[in-house]
C-alpha cells in the first residue's frame, strides 16, 4: 500500500526506541498515531524525558531524509547517541543565565571562601579606534593571583571595549580553571545584556552571545554590577594597555602600576 512503512523498517523503529534512554515500548502504550503520542509526552512526561522523545522524534525523520535523499544510513546506535549528544550540547549552553547581581560597592570586597574574584574593564580611544581591556584575579584574602593588559585595535565604541575585555577575562579563566568564579565589571548595560534570557541583536550581540556560551561552561560562576571606585585595578590595567601592542600576562607577581591599588582594596 502505498505510504505504508515497510515491516523491517518499522520493527527496526521500534527497536530503537525500545533500546534508546527512554525504553519506550509503543505495543504497550494506548496510543495509536503520532498526535495522540505527541499530546500523551506533552501532558504525562517530565520537561527533560519530552525533550529527549522529541529529539529523537526529529532525529528520525531527518534520518529518513538523509536515506531518501542522499543514500546516508546510520546504525540504530549511531542516531541515538549522536542526538543524545547534540541534546547534551544544547542544553549546556542554553542554561538558565548565571546568577547576575546590581549593587554600586563603594569599595572592593573580597569574594567568598574558594572562590575567585576577577575584576574587568573595558576603555574606547575615539580618534584611531582602538582600545583595551584589563583584568585582575584574586583570591578570598585579597591576594593578587594574576592579571593581563590587552591591546585591542579594532573598536567601534565603548560598550564593544567592555564586551571584548569581558570576553577576554572569561577565557582567561577557563583557561586556569578557576572552578568557583565570581565576575565584576562596572558597564552596566553590559552587565544588563548578560542576564537576559534573549537573545542580543544589538552591534555587540555576537560578543554578548560568546560571553553567555563561555559562562554556561563555568557552572560555578557569577557576574555582578559595580561602581567605577571599586574597580580601580581594572582600570589601570586597562589604561595601561593602551600603551601595549600585544598582551601581557603576570601571575603571582603583580606589575608595578597596580601594587598600591592593591594593597588599598585588600584593607577592605
Amino acid at each position: 500500500m502505498r505510504g505504508e512503512i515497510p515491516k523491517t523498517r518499522s520493527n527496526s523503529l521500534l527497536v530503537m526506541w525500545k533500546n534508546c534512554p527512554l525504553q519506550l515500548d509503543f505495543q504497550l502504550t494506548p496510543m495509536t498515531d503520532l498526535k495522540g503520542w505527541v499530546e500523551h509526552i506533552l501532558l504525562s512526561w517530565k520537561p527533560q524525558v519530552t525533550a529527549m522523545a522529541l529529539m529523537l522524534a526529529w532525529a528520525v525523520w531527518n534520518e529518513r531524509n538523509n536515506v531518501v535523499w542522499q543514500g546516508k544510513r546510520r546504525s540504530q546506535g549511531e542516531l541515538v547517541e549522536g542526538t543524545m549528544r547534540l541534546l547534551d550540547d544544547f542544553q549546556r549552553l542554553h542554561q538558565p543565565p548565571t546568577k547576575v547581581s546590581f549593587g554600586i560597592h563603594a569599595k572592593w570586597q573580597k569574594p567568598p571562601v574558594g572562590v575567585i574574584k576577577i575584576n574587568v574593564k573595558g576603555t574606547f580611544r575615539a580618534h584611531n579606534g582602538s582600545g583595551g581591556g584589563g583584568l585582575v584575579a584574586r583570591n578570598e584574602d585579597g591576594v593578587f593571583v594574576a592579571a593581563k593588559a590587552c591591546f585591542f585595535p579594532w573598536v567601534s565604541s565603548p560598550a564593544h571595549a567592555e564586551a571584548l575585555a569581558f570576553r577576554e577575562a572569561l577565557q582567561f579563566a577557563s583557561d586556569r580553571n578557576f572552578n568557583h568564579l565570581q565576575m565584576e565589571c562596572d558597564a552596566l548595560e553590559f552587565v544588563q545584556s548578560l542576564s537576559r534570557t534573549t537573545a542580543d541583536t544589538s552591534s555587540i550581540g555576537a560578543l554578548v552571545e560568546d560571553c553567555k556560551a563561555i559562562l554556561a561552561l563555568l557552572p560555578n560562576s557569577s557576574f555582578t554590577h559595580i561602581s567605577r571606585m571599586a574597580n580601580k585595578v581594572a582600570f589601570r590595567l586597562a589604561q595601561l594597555s593602551l600603551t601595549l601592542t600585544s598582551a601581557s600576562t603576570w601571575s603571582w607577581e603583580p606589575p608595578v602600576i597596580i601594587t598600591d591599588a592593591l594593597v588599598e582594596d585588600s584593607l577592605y
